[in-house]
């Protein structure tokens, strides 16, 4: 509904989503971001929802690695 900032807007909300269940916030980079719109055409044209929510978890766990990373906590074997 904005002339600028949609997009910024709509991964605010996503992130309030996602802590609000427990989960970690999933920052999208710059270098991701036709990756990410490509996945939400996908849900719209295609109805298809799972690109989107794969692409998300695995954003999740990698902000997670990061900020571990960050905090010098190491990451656990997950072997």
């Amino acid at each position: 509904p904005f002339t600028d900032g949609n997009g910024r807007t709509s991964r605010l909300i996503m992130n309030l989503a996602l802590i609000q269940d427990g989960y970690q916030l999933a920052i999208i980079p710059p270098v991701l971001r036709a990756e990410y719109n490509d996945t939400i055409r996908q849900y719209q044209n295609k109805g298809k929802p799972e690109p989107f929510c794969d692409f998300i978890a695995e954003r999740v766990y990698e902000t997670q690695k990061e900020i571990m990373r960050l905090l010098h906590i190491p990451l656990p074997d997950l072997k």
